[in-house]
């Protein structure tokens, strides 16, 4: 794990696996990590986590390529994820594998979970494979959306920021994250 001023810690080329908890922990003070052509196999828990400091701050400006995150049958409880990020900003999630990130112990994932004011994170170009969760939340919202003839004005505001209109519903908190979150290949 890393922490307290590390910046621009790069961790490649190497496959980590059987880890009882996570295998990569990036704590609240590190800044721009970079985890590029990694394999992760059978985590206890999320294979990638950043924490947040603390202070109301994160884990910025990290990447994550080119990496695969899988688990050889199933987690062994439903607290997993691929990559966790707390309060986190400008994060660039591409051409990765999430392979199985699942539980036999109940619905785990999603495989990328950005959340607890995580922003400007874009995810694309990987690929998601027999996952519990990849991003379904915002999947459903879109076909509901397109389901009840949602004007384009609308649609387009949520999207961009659902998040920061008064009093938000819930719905509305939903469609950002395709902003947050951005997939290319599912």
């Amino acid at each position: 794990w890393t922490g307290n001023g590390v910046t621009r810690l790069t961790i490649a080329n190497l496959t980590l696996r059987d880890f009882y908890f996570h295998p990569i922990i990036f704590n609240g003070g590190t800044q721009q990590p970079r985890v590029y052509n990694v394999r992760l196999v059978t985590a206890g828990e999320q294979f990638i986590k950043a924490n947040p400091d603390g202070n109301g701050g994160g884990v910025n400006g990290g990447v994550v390529e080119y990496c695969v995150l899988e688990y050889d049958t199933a987690a062994r409880s439903d607290y997993t994820n691929g990559v966790d990020v707390h309060m986190g900003r400008d994060w660039i999630i591409r051409h990765n594998l999430f392979r199985r990130i699942r539980s036999d112990k109940g619905r785990a994932g999603p495989a990328v979970l950005m959340w607890n004011n995580s922003r400007n994170t874009v995810v694309e170009g990987s690929t998601f494979i027999d996952n519990h969760r990849d991003m379904w939340k915002w999947r459903d919202w879109v076909i509901q959306a397109g389901n009840a003839n949602q004007p384009f004005d609308q649609f387009s505001i949520e999207q961009l920021a659902g998040d920061l209109l008064p009093q938000a519903t819930l719905d509305q908190k939903i469609a950002i994250t395709d902003a947050h979150r951005t997939l290319a290949d599912t």
